[in-house]
């Protein structure tokens, strides 16, 4: 029996230590790993663990570490082009307010046009008026001018008539 003792607590000495060193060397990665992708589904990109070893745990550990990196260059390449679009879109934002200040010049020029185009149909139809009536005068004066003539010529035809009836009435 001395021997069953003797064997029960050398197996104690030896069994419960490596028990313990194997129970630490799987379940503080497994924690690693655990408080790890807690503080990535956090936000944190900011932790690193280090990994020993090439065992499982060791290369989920490692893998967790890429993982982290690739989503740190992720967000780093997100941010960039949030910050162009931000860029961009102040450049367009400007561009449409030039081009609607350009807009409303325009269509501010379109209507003093438009306004002037009225004035000078104005004007043109005043002038058409007064074009006519002037060419109804000149016709006017045209027959006027031609009366004219005709009663000089029946004054002349008159002037010797009354010449001859002088020269009758004296002789």
């Amino acid at each position: 029996m001395a021997w069953f003792i003797a064997s029960v607590v050398l197996a104690i000495l030896i069994v419960a230590p490596t028990t313990v060193l194997n129970q630490l060397s799987i379940c503080g990665p497994i924690e690693q790993a655990r408080q790890m992708a807690v503080a990535i589904s956090h936000g944190d990109l900011s932790r690193h663990v280090s990994s020993r070893g090439q065992d499982e745990l060791t290369q989920l550990l490692t893998a967790l570490n890429q993982m982290q990196e690739s989503l740190k260059s992720i967000v780093g390449d997100v941010r960039r082009s949030a910050d162009s679009i931000a860029v961009a879109s102040t450049e367009i934002a400007s561009g449409n307010m030039d081009l609607s200040s350009r807009t409303e010049s325009t269509a501010a020029n379109l209507e003093e046009t438009a306004a002037s185009m009225e004035e000078l149909t104005g004007s043109v139809a005043h002038n058409a008026e007064a074009a006519r009536k002037a060419a109804e005068r000149a016709v006017e004066l045209e027959r006027v001018d031609v009366a004219h003539e005709h009663l000089s010529d029946d004054l002349g035809r008159i002037g010797a008539l009354t010449g001859r009836r002088d020269v009758l009435l004296r002789a």
